[in-house]
């Protein structure tokens, strides 16, 4: 499975996480899911609802959220395909909290942010046990 994310979203996602850094930055990633990929279409800012004294070390999207997005991407023709999150000053690797409440199907977008500056971005998605690496496609 390969994810396409045009560069122009990557630097949305790469912005919102500047913006939010020391804490976690999350938000959706909307378009479609074809046999082979997943191609994102838009990006959708989400508040961090684990406040700003949980952000430093995770994240955490408010089910109202999941249910607005989901309604306002299907009236576009898409679906939620996955969610990106940063991680301040850490490797864009999935962490235990990552495995525990992700969902199959959906593609994970982590991106790191060093001293508020975007360094590296890795796409997952959820296997039988365990994450499985996703080719990142930025044109």
């Amino acid at each position: 499975m390969d994810l396409h994310l045009p560069a122009s979203l990557m630097q949305r996602v790469h912005d919102h996480g500047a913006a939010a850094y020391p804490g976690e930055c999350c938000g959706f990633l909307l378009g479609v899911r074809e046999a082979d990929a997943w191609r994102v279409q838009a990006v959708e800012s989400a508040e961090n609802a684990v406040g700003e004294a949980g952000a430093r070390q995770r994240y955490e999207i408010a089910p109202r959220t999941y249910l607005q997005v989901d309604r306002a991407a299907r009236a576009r023709g898409w679906d939620i395909v996955g969610i990106y999150h940063t991680h301040p000053d850490a490797p864009p690797r999935p962490s235990k909290t990552d495995l525990a409440e992700a969902w199959p199907a959906y593609v994970y977008l982590i991106v790191t942010i060093e001293v508020g500056q975007p360094t590296a971005a890795a796409a997952w998605t959820l296997g039988p046990t365990r994450f499985e690496p996703v080719a990142l496609h930025c044109r």
